[in-house]
């Protein structure tokens, strides 16, 4: 039965990537509200149980909630250059299915990718995440990570991406991110 509904939820994320690649079309509110905290703002869902934060110079330029799943996608303001992308599935993922989906979200993403990186395992604030690097693009590079884990509960993907110049500074804000999540 777990292979049949994470089957249904594959489908459903890549035709998520391929609508965010698109605009992502629909939005909808979630109950969310930015507070502001120490290095930023914090961004909470009581609808999906779950919290982060994200610097100050971040904004939230698309919220989508279709079919219980929730896409966010922030943006540095006033620079294009550098977005956070936020999925949450509501179906636990085993470790390979995780794997898998990020990989098929980054693939079908990402324009040109060349590079698509071994993922590593790494404990961030005491949860277990997979981590995947990779590089898209043909005269400008799109560099991107992408964090996937689940609760048990429910699966969360959140994914940077940044042009080369931008990256550095960005993955760091990145780790700040993954260090602030919160579940409920």
């Amino acid at each position: 039965m777990r292979r049949s509904r994470s089957c249904g939820y594959r489908s459903l994320l890549l035709a998520m990537a391929v609508g965010f690649a698109a605009g992502l079309l629909f939005t909808s509110c979630t109950g969310r509200t930015p507070v502001q905290e120490g290095w930023g703002r914090r961004y909470i869902s009581r609808a999906y149980g779950f919290s982060f934060s994200y610097p100050a110079d971040w904004v939230m330029a698309k919220e989508t909630d279709r079919e219980g799943t929730l896409t966010l996608r922030l943006e540095k303001q006033g620079d294009e250059a550098v977005n956070l992308v936020v999925t949450v599935l509501p179906v636990a993922l085993n470790r390979d299915e995780l794997l898998l989906e990020a990989q098929k979200m980054l693939e079908a993403s990402l324009y040109r990718i060349q590079i698509l990186h071994e993922a590593k395992e790494q404990e961030i604030s005491g949860r277990r995440m997979i981590l995947i690097d990779a590089v898209a693009g043909e005269k400008e590079k799109v560099l991107t990570r992408t964090a996937v884990f689940s609760d048990g509960k429910r699966t969360y993907l959140l994914t940077l991406l940044a042009k080369e110049a931008a990256f550095a500074s960005a993955v760091a804000e990145f780790a700040r991110v993954l260090a602030s999540l919160g579940l409920d």
